[in-house]
């Protein structure tokens, strides 16, 4: 049998059209974000929760017996997890169960595009059974909890190809089809007080209450196997078998790199790749994030450049800059109806970078940045040099400084009660860094284009921070950068890894020997196994816990909770000066979750506890730590595409 902890690790399986299933190993759901099929209902957003589960049963000679695992109000009921035999993700996730003599897989797919949950169950090992499932409905906004009402509209619709239901009439109808003949009746109703673990520790209401419209019950012959089909799109069972083999080629196709952990992340990659609005988008993260500028921007070097997705990544970026405005791009693309969010600093910045990245790739990629992007990369920097919203503008001396009241512009963004945990107004290192390579890159394709006035100012802005960066940043006493120096002058001594990107991306910002010193410093107090913390452990602001309610969870968010992103440029940083294989060893540790050894890879959570044993927490699929991750292995390794 599996270890007890992988039985209750998530996974996530998505259509490439906002839509996704995700839960736990043995099916328990443990966050109001699990489900089987949470749908984006105005693609690739407008997210809802509507099928939640399946209560399934097996029925052969030897007794009945539940294969799930619920947790509700003090109790765990039934424990199908005790008979988890074996879990796999071999594309999709995969859990075998061993009872008596009978051995039961069952698979979990999303064929490409459509908004439809395949859910297979294979007779291993036995000599016939029958299934018993119960479909446990939420038909809800995902960021909300169902509860037991009486609106709900009882009863289901059977034509004989599929059974349809439509609890509510604000919400789709939908569809259940099946590859073999069922027996369909009705269901008992209200299934009450199931308990989220997850959303208890984040200090929600964690109680949920769902829906059985019906009761289907169908043969499983020994070595057979039978599908079952939840859907908004699909009315009949069809050619889902195609799709879903074709779906499995798909993601096969992926592993290019004949290496581990380059091929595990690669995929894990591809779930953030979605189709929006004609064109292509890049999600932050699952199972709350859309399309943020920044962790768009920050993540398609890895995720698509470095994989030789390179249509998606000119795709990606086109989406964003077409809701540019005043040079910055959005900070995030709106889930439903919200408006769009321009309040980052560096988004348009990392634009800079991912266009670096295409143009080095030569023919179609360079073509793209010089003719489509390098006009708006040029009014990016216009903008930023003469002075665009939120107080962004370069100063005399070359930094670009930005901040205003009540908001914060870099990645440190968190805010309890509407104020700025880490405002960083002024002149933020990493900022610094990210302008003298957004420069060095335009004067490179200024040069291309034959600009040479466009050029010179780059090199101009470029010399300006070479002369003044080291000077003002450096903190002599403790051996490494500043973090921010605002307007007046005053800096702020917290050691933080916001330096990393200088050693990075800008290393002719730093002292040779200034440089190597802040990047020991950052090993010393920063670097952990799951990523880097983002405060030092003996500042009087770090928090070792991030844990509790939502202002508490903010307030710890970037006080010393660990990011497994930053491990990616600080690995490329390390290198450049110490060598390949001692920068990889800081990654191996992180690098083991991802690879498949006939288990299912462990996801990569978007942040940890700053203490050891640096519990993961956040978001459980978060696209720049696969991103940076990637990115690192593919450099540092060598590692070319097959």
């Amino acid at each position: 049998m599996i270890a007890p902890g992988d039985a209750f690790a998530e996974w996530l399986e998505t259509n490439g059209a906002g839509s996704y299933a995700a839960s736990t190993v043995c099916g328990r759901n443990d966050r109001r974000y699990h489900g089987l099929l949470v749908a984006a209902l105005r693609p690739p957003a407008a997210r809802h929760a509507m099928l939640s589960k399946v209560e399934e049963e097996i029925e052969s000679d030897d007794g009945r017996f539940a294969i799930s695992t619920n947790n509700y109000t003090g109790v765990v009921h039934p424990r199908g997890y005790e008979s988890i035999e074996s879990c796999a993700r071999d594309p999709f996730h995969r859990t075998v169960w061993k009872i008596n003599n009978l051995r039961i897989e069952k698979t979990i797919a999303m064929p490409r595009g459509e908004r439809s949950v395949a859910i297979r169950y294979r007779l291993i090992e036995g000599g016939g059974a029958k299934l018993i499932l119960r479909p446990l409905v939420a038909f809800r906004q995902d960021h909300w909890m169902m509860r037991k009402n009486d609106d709900v509209r009882r009863g289901f619709i059977n034509n004989g190809n599929a059974v349809a239901i439509r609890p509510y009439d604000n919400l789709p109808e939908m569809y259940f089809s099946s590859s073999a003949p069922m027996d369909v009746r009705e269901g008992p109703g209200w299934y009450f007080n199931f308990e989220y673990v997850w959303e208890s520790k984040r200090g929600f209401d964690a109680i949920e209450d769902l829906y059985n419209p019906f009761v289907m019950t169908a043969d499983l012959p020994a070595g057979g196997e039978f599908w079952l089909c939840a859907s908004l799109d699909r009315r009949e069972f069809g050619d889902l078998i195609l799709q879903i083999d074709a779906e499995r080629r798909r993601r096969e196709s992926l592993r290019n790199f004949g290496d581990a952990a380059a091929d595990g992340l690669a995929v894990a990659g591809d779930s953030f790749i979605v189709k929006r609005a004609g064109g292509t988008t890049l999600f932050a993260g699952y199972p709350w994030f859309v399309d943020w500028g920044r962790d768009a921007m920050i993540s398609i070097p890895g995720i698509c450049i470095a994989t030789g997705r390179r249509a998606e990544a000119r795709n990606c970026i086109q989406t964003f800059l077409e809701h540019s405005r005043n040079g910055m791009l959005p900070n995030c693309l709106p889930d439903a109806d919200g408006a769009v969010e321009y309040n980052s600093m560096d988004a348009s910045l990392w634009l800079f970078d991912c266009c670096g990245e295409l143009y080095r790739c030569g023919g179609e990629n360079a073509a793209f940045v010089l003719d489509a992007i390098y006009p708006k990369l040029k009014i990016i920097m216009d903008n930023y040099q003469k002075g665009t919203d939120f107080g962004i503008r370069a100063d005399a001396d070359g930094f670009l400084r930005g901040g205003e009241p009540g908001v914060a512009l870099t990645w440190m963004d968190a805010r309890v009660a509407g104020v700025p945990v880490t405002p960083r107004h002024g002149r933020p290192i990493e900022i610094q860094a990210l302008w003298y390579h957004a420069n060095r890159i335009f004067k490179t394709l200024a040069l291309a284009r034959g600009e040479s006035r466009a050029a010179a100012d780059a090199a101009e802005r470029m010399r300006k921070l070479e002369s003044n960066f080291d000077r003002t940043f450096w903190l002599e006493r403790f051996n490494y950068y500043s973090d921010c120096v605002d307007d007046a002058g005053t800096r702020d001594e917290s050691l933080r890894p916001n330096q990393i990107f200088i050693m990075s991306l800008a290393p002719e910002l730093a002292a040779r020997d200034h440089g190597a010193l802040a990047l020991a410093e950052v090993r010393d107090a920063l670097v952990t196994p799951a990523g880097v913390r983002t405060l030092a452990p003996d500042d009087k602001y770090y928090k070792k816990n991030y844990s509790g309610d939502p202002a508490a969870r903010d307030g710890a968010y970037h006080q010393g909770t660990v990011w497994p992103w930053l491990l990616g440029p600080f690995a490329r940083a390390w290198a450049a000066r110490h060598g390949r294989t001692e920068a990889l060893a800081f990654l191996e540790p992180i690098l083991q979750n991802v690879i498949v050894k006939n288990i299912i890879p462990k996801p990569i959570y978007e942040v940890a506890s700053g203490d050891s044993p640096h519990a993961p927490d956040g978001c459980f699929a978060q696209a720049w730590n696969v991103g940076e991750l990637l990115r690192a292995v593919v450099e540092l390794r060598n590692l070319k595409i097959r």
